[in-house]
């Protein structure tokens, strides 16, 4: 009714008469705007599905497809609230501003701010926590030295803050932007081009004299400690090197480096930040220039006897929780270049008990030495020297067994420490101290680590073995069938919910069930990220769950093979009660976290409840789950005063209804004056009209004294402009898969909203019913027939004293068909029913009629 008042209320100010075709594009854009916000709001439900998937998975994250995504969300949540705006005549305004208040929230956490600080800092002043100051590996190192206590070099960390300087000096980013910004190309020939107009940059750059000061005053110190020309390396130590990303070999790193060459030295590094291979790799990756920070640590130069790589878990076999350690004679450049094959211990990690003997962990239980010919060595005036190793060498481990277990506890506690395997870099100086020189994440993949689950388990009845995984996981219970609100509010604790849909309602109890098994839905509904984020194991659209699986009957749900067994399978126990291993969060998974936080949740789970409003909107989740149903609120009311002004068409469908059809688009296949229900093309009211065509029309009434006596009163009761809308003419807009039909029979009013396309999660039947011509007894007793009905239909049906509102959401299109011809069926059972309705077991003897006649035969 309010549309055609604005509608009306625009024109009349403009004092003109309403033109039939400003007015029909009025109503047709408001059409669009409806669909354009059910399309974007599938499209934000899809991203945040995808987006917890990743998140939960325990697979190393995506940085740059979140940095995609999430802007993208935000775009598409804006749509739709505009949408809604323009929909309702800007009724949600106050939801702007929810939305600007998130968005910045979230821009907030996403905008890389590297905090100021000073130039340098000694390595003992430096911890994980500082990897935006001093870059990732510096700062694991001055971890594992200052909370560990493990043996490492003594050096400094040259910040963030003194690389930024040093480019904002020199004017740099915008000139680097010039030549690699936005390119794609791949190339080797265009990168190296590229790469060399950047390094003619650095080369030309001078490095401010603050910086330069700095710098030097900690080799000062450095010096002070061990004595004049003490050798220092200068390692690269870039703020996204071994973290979420590795950037293993893309930098530059020099050994022995004398104090005079340390300054030139640094500046090489700077510039390796966009070497050839390194802008190959961050390009691949996903990163942008303005993302490329490089801080530099600087330590003292150990003259290694041996050096090389432990891996804390073995990649190739990770169930066997063996230690690697590769080394060789001298220092281990080679090792990690790969130009040699190093020595090769295996350890056992845990100890092991059999009939002879207790085998101590951290034992050999193997051993490779092959023959090496080269040893690179320190050379005494800086810079480093290959020499033949000496025959008496050749052949020889070049690690006693006591440091190789001592190299191997250290491993495991610096993987205890940070939770994850690890990938350590080692050096053995003259004083026969196995030094930890760097430490990074080891990727080992998450399936490698975890027993898989298995498809099938012999000798247990499999009751569903069908649907869509919504949420992966192992649980065991007792069902719980839930067909009512009143269910719900009894669900016990630690059941398997079944369920005939997808309810948002359900995510009232989602504390309480130990999985969700429902006859229909998708993986992208609001549902469906509620279980992921709760973590319970949930199978949609199994068709059949509510039909097969027995109230109180105990199950196990595999959701991540799509089965339900009946029974409590033994087998599949060890995986129900399976803890997620400890996984490794690089700092920006800690940012997604928050971020998603933002986006993802959803608390608005109850339309009729009193915070159902925009400023309890605390997540792009809430405001589309707002949205999507006021939107659905007011298309409900496109009708309800004669659309005079608007171009109809008539359509003659052999019943005693007058219809008049507005299409909304695709909903007639033919238009004219006047057309029949060959005509029509739009599937929801296609599938209304043939119920209302296949069932007789009722004649006039027949009725007891009380029904007349009642009806008479309330006549008498009713206003004259009341009065005046039960002229029985009715509008119907509609589309290829939309309806808004008003129906005025006698004096009861009758609307069916339905939507009923391709996407489960789009569609969805309103229906509403007020009115009659009896006394509000009888008017009640036939409320009370229709909503026992429409219950029985998988309606929500709320009743308010002759008022029924019910709603059906989240089938596929076949079946509201189905439902669409029953509700037309019921509309004209009912048309006169309430003057029959003298006694409540009339009421009760016509539901049964009803549902024999109609709905047994299904």
């Amino acid at each position: 009714m309010r549309l055609w008042q604005e509608i009306r209320q625009i024109f009349r100010k403009a004092e003109g008469p309403l033109e039939h075709k400003e007015g029909e594009e009025i109503l047709l854009n408001r059409y669009r705007l409806f669909q354009l916000l059910l399309n974007e709001n599938n499209a934000v439900l899809k991203l945040m599905a995808e987006m917890e998937e990743r998140a939960s998975a325990g697979i190393v994250l995506d940085r740059q497809y979140f940095l995609k995504n999430i802007p993208l969300i935000s775009e598409k949540v804006r749509k739709i609230i505009d949408a809604l705006n323009q929909i309702s005549m800007n009724s949600y305004q106050t939801l702007i501003d929810r939305f600007l208040e998130i968005n910045t929230e979230i821009i907030g956490l996403l905008a890389r701010k590297f905090p100021p600080c000073r130039f340098t800092a000694p390595l003992e002043e430096i911890d994980r926590t500082m990897g935006e100051m001093f870059g990732n590996k510096t700062a694991n190192l001055g971890e594992i030295k200052n909370r560990l206590g493990m043996p490492t070099p003594e050096g400094f960390g040259i910040s963030t803050s003194a690389f930024l300087a040093f480019m904002e000096h020199n004017n740099l980013f915008p000139k680097i932007d010039g030549i690699v910004s936005g390119s794609t190309d791949s190339d080797p020939g265009s990168l190296l081009s590229k790469s060399t107009g950047i390094q003619k940059l650095f080369d030309e750059a001078e490095i401010p004299a603050d910086v330069e000061k700095a710098i030097l005053d900690a080799c000062s110190v450095l010096e002070g400690k061990f004595g004049p020309g003490i050798m220092m390396a200068v390692r690269s130590s870039a703020v996204q090197e071994d973290g979420e990303y590795s950037f293993a070999g893309q930098y530059s790193s020099f050994l022995n480096v004398p104090r005079d060459m340390i300054v030139k030295r640094y500046k090489q590094v700077l510039a390796s930040l966009y070497n050839q291979r390194a802008i190959s790799y961050y390009k691949e990756t996903g990163f942008q220039e303005y993302e490329m920070i490089m801080a530099v640590g600087i330590l003292t130069m150990i003259d290694a006897k041996s050096a090389g790589v432990m891996y804390t878990r073995d990649p190739a076999q990770p169930r066997s929780d063996d230690i690697i350690i590769n080394a060789v004679h001298g220092l281990g450049r080679s090792v990690v270049e790969g130009t040699v094959t190093p020595q090769m211990y295996r350890l056992a990690r845990h100890s092991k008990a059999n009939e002879e003997a207790v085998m101590p962990a951290f034992r050999i239980i193997e051993r490779r030495v092959p023959g090496q010919e080269l040893l690179t060595i320190c050379k005494p005036e800086g810079d480093l020297a290959e020499v033949p190793l000496p025959e008496g060498t050749r052949g020889s481990p070049c690690l006693s067994d006591e440091a190789i277990r001592l190299l191997a506890e250290y491993g495991v506690t610096i993987e205890r420490h940070y939770q994850y395997p690890q990938d350590i870099e080692w050096a053995l100086g003259r004083d026969d101290v196995p030094y930890i020189v760097q430490a990074r994440p080891l990727e080992i993949l998450d399936e490698d680590l975890n027993e898989p689950v298995p498809p099938a388990v012999e000798g247990y009845d499999i009751l569903i073995n069908r649907g869509i995984t919504a949420s992966k996981g192992i649980a065991f219970g007792k069902a719980y069938v839930v067909k009512s609100e009143e269910d719900l509010k009894k669900f016990p604790e630690g059941g398997v919910l079944v369920a005939r849909n997808t309810s948002t309602q359900i995510a009232a109890v989602m504390n309480k069930v130990s999985a969700v098994v429902t006859d229909i839905g998708g993986a992208t509904v609001h549902l469906a990220t509620i279980a992921r984020e709760f973590r319970i194991p949930a199978i949609f659209d199994t068709e059949s769950a509510t039909t097969i699986i027995r109230d109180g009957q105990e199950v196990t749900v595999d959701a991540t093979h799509g089965k339900v067994y009946s029974g409590k399978v033994r087998e599949l126990a060890e995986f129900g009660k399976q803890k997620p291993r400890p996984e490794r969060k690089p700092p920006f998974f800690g940012t997604i976290g928050m971020v998603l936080k933002k986006i993802v949740p959803l608390h608005l789970v109850d339309p009729a409840g009193e915070n159902f409003l925009p400023e309890f909107c605390i997540t792009f989740h809430d405001i589309i789950r707002f949205a999507h149903q006021k939107a659905m609120h007011e298309m409900f009311h496109l009708s309800g005063e004669s659309p005079d002004d608007i171009p109809t068409v008539r359509l003659s469908a052999g019943i005693p209804l007058l219809i008049h059809i507005i299409d909304l688009g695709d909903g007639l296949k033919e238009k004219g004056r006047s057309i029949n229900p060959d005509h029509v093309s739009s599937v929801p009211f296609s599938a209304f009209l043939r119920g209302l065509k296949s069932v007789d029309w009722p004649g006039p009434r027949h009725v007891d004294l009380g029904g007349i006596l009642g009806m008479i009163a309330h006549t008498a009761s009713i206003p004259e402009t009341e009065l005046a809308e039960t002229a029985e003419t009715s509008f119907a807009f509609i589309s290829k898969v939309y309806m808004n039909f008003s129906i005025r029979l006698g004096y009861h009013l009758s609307v069916v909203e339905a939507y009923a396309g391709d996407n489960i999660n789009d569609n969805y039947i309103h229906f509403f019913f007020k009115g009659g011509g009896a006394d509000m007894d009888r008017r009640l007793r036939r409320v009370w027939l229709i909503s026992e009905i429409l219950q029985k239909l998988d309606f929500r049906v709320k009743l308010t004293e002759d008022i029924i509102d019910a709603v059906i959401t989240k089938h596929h299109a076949e079946l509201f068909t189905q439902k669409l011809e029953l509700l037309g069926k019921l509309t004209v059972y009912t048309k006169q029913l309430d003057a029959l309705m003298a006694e409540h077991s009339h009421a009760e003897f016509y539901l049964q009629d009803f549902v024999s006649t109609y709905l047994e035969k299904l």
